[in-house]
Order: structure tokens, then sequence, then C-alpha cells
């Protein structure tokens, strides 16, 4: 049952009549207020980890891309290495 004019009874009655069931309204209210912010805690907890991950892989791909870059540069001057000595025989 819900309370009028802005009280909270202590008690209400049941679905088949009877009395003595507690309401925890307010309980319930602080609990979920309490567990709303325990998961906007973990929510920002997550997305710090998850910028520091793709912080990472983002740092690893361009360290990535500039071996890939030497490795390329390589293989072109050991082209003409091998194009250079290739002629002379």
């Amino acid at each position: 049952m819900k309370p009028q004019g802005g009280a909270t009874p202590t008690t209400a009655a049941s679905a088949d009549g009877e009395e003595g069931v507690a309401e925890q309204v307010p309980a319930d209210l602080i609990g979920a207020r309490a567990e709303v912010r325990r998961l906007r805690d973990e929510l920002r907890r997550l997305q710090a980890a998850c910028d520091r991950r793709v912080d990472q892989l983002r740092s690893e791909l361009d360290d990535e891309r500039v071996v890939r870059r030497q490795l390329c540069a390589d293989v072109e001057r050991l082209k003409k290495i091998v194009a250079t000595k290739l002629r002379r025989f």
C-alpha cells in the first residue's frame, strides 16, 4: 500500500489483507542509490582501464609500423645490392 501525504508507514497490508508486513521503501531506495553509485564507480574504473589498454595498443601499433618501414627499407636496399651483384656475373 502506498503512503499518502508523504508519510512512510512502518507496516502495510499484504496482498491477502494481513497487517504487519514492513515496507522498506526508504532502505530499498538507499540501497538502490548505493548500487547505482557502485556501478558508476565500476564503469569509470573499467573505462579508465579500457582507455589505458587502447593507448597501449596504439603505442604498440606505432612501434610495429616503424619496424615495418625499417624492414621495407632494408629489403629495398638488399634488392639493390643483389641486383648490382647479379649484373656483375
